[in-house]
Formats: C-alpha cells, sequence, structure tokens
C-alpha cells in the first residue's frame, strides 16, 4: 500500500511539474495571437493531448521500454527511481533560474536507476535520445533561419496579415499535436505505470512478456 501511495504521488507531482514547464510554454506561446479566440487556443492545446496517444504511445513505449529492463521484477521500482530523480534535478534547476529539459531528465534518471540496480541498460537507445535531444535546438536554428530568409523574399499583399495570422493559428495547431505525439507522452508513461501498481498495489515488472513474480507491497 506504501508504495502504491508513492507512486500515485509522483504521477499526481510529475503530471503538476509537467504542466508548469511544458504547458507554460505551450500557453505562453499562445499569446502571441491576441485576435484569437482564447477557447480555441485552450483546445488546441487540450483535444491533441486526448486524440493523439488514441493513434500512437511509441514514445511513451521508449520510455518504459527502450531505456533499460523494466520487465525485471525491480522495474517498477527503477522507474519510480528515475522519475523521482527527475523531478528534483527540475526543481533544483528551476530554483536558480537555470533551463532544463524534464525529457532528458527523465531518461538520464531511469538509465541511472536502473544501472543502479544492476538492471540491463539499452545504451544504444539513450545515446540516441540524448543525441536528438541535443541536435533539436540546432535543427530548429537552421530550419527557422532558413524560413526567416524565405519571408523576405515573399512580396506583401493586401491579405497578408489575416493569412499572417492563420499561418500562426495553424503552426501552433502543428505544435500542440507534435508536443502531444513526443514531449507529452512522458505523462503518458508516468501515470500508465502509476495506475498499473496503485491498481495491482504489486511492485513488478513493466513493459511486455511474461512478468515474473511480482513483490507484494
Amino acid at each position: 500500500m506504501i508504495w502504491a501511495m508513492a507512486f500515485a504521488a509522483v504521477a499526481l507531482a510529475f503530471v503538476w511539474v509537467t504542466g508548469v514547464n511544458d504547458g507554460a510554454a505551450l500557453l505562453g506561446l499562445s499569446g502571441r495571437y491576441p485576435r484569437s479566440s482564447g477557447p480555441l487556443l485552450m483546445a488546441l492545446v487540450l483535444v491533441p493531448l486526448v486524440l493523439v496517444p488514441q493513434w500512437t504511445v511509441a514514445v511513451a513505449r521508449t520510455f518504459t521500454e527502450g531505456l533499460t529492463d523494466l520487465g525485471d521484477r525491480r522495474g517498477a521500482l527503477a522507474f519510480l527511481l528515475g522519475v523521482t530523480v527527475a523531478l528534483a534535478v527540475v526543481a533544483a534547476l528551476s530554483r536558480r533560474g537555470l533551463p532544463t529539459s524534464l525529457t532528458l531528465a527523465i531518461v538520464g534518471g531511469i538509465g541511472g536507476a536502473g544501472l543502479g540496480m544492476g538492471l540491463d541498460v539499452s545504451w544504444r537507445g539513450l545515446a540516441l535520445v540524448l543525441a536528438i535531444g541535443a541536435a533539436a535546438p540546432l535543427a530548429g536554428t537552421s530550419v527557422g533561419y532558413a524560413l526567416g530568409l524565405a519571408s523576405r523574399r515573399i512580396p506583401s499583399f493586401t491579405g497578408m496579415p489575416g493569412a499572417v495570422r492563420t499561418a500562426h493559428v495553424l503552426a501552433y495547431s502543428a505544435q500542440c499535436a507534435a508536443y502531444a505525439a513526443n514531449d507529452g507522452q512522458k505523462m503518458l508513461a508516468v501515470v500508465s505505470v502509476a495506475r498499473h501498481v496503485v491498481s495491482t498495489r504489486r511492485l513488478g515488472a513493466i513493459g511486455p512478456g511474461p512478468p515474473p513474480a511480482p513483490i507484494p507491497i
């Protein structure tokens, strides 16, 4: 019962921190469109979070299956420790006013916890996720620079303000959908693991395949 309560508390804390961290960024971007409907912009954030996981949960599976061997009977405990470490790192850096990635923190936390507990760690999977995380800002800068140059070559026309506003809303919609399909799925992974532990009240394996005997809690 104690472990079930711990998982529930960590899941709630993680969703809250994700909302403060990632959600604030998305809502902050919506503030660039003062003439757009507030409820519409809010729906663009929330609807993909509900609908996209019905289509794909591949990124959530990476958290639970692709970083370390959580199929071990100690897998759930390793996951709990990894998420807790990620929350602690983000909280400490946030107090110092230093930006960080909650996603990279949880990837490192889960991998480190698995390594410390003697579980098999997917070094290839960890390296790939961390490399992509490091390359993403550089790729974004390059694409943004190219689009900025291209925009200077587009001649102005009468309906340009409306066209630009529509393009902004479409881009914001795509950004929210991309978040739901990728970064936002860390919440789905944490909540799904916590729900499993709370519902079964057993601390056992996570991931595919027949699990070994769980540890009663």
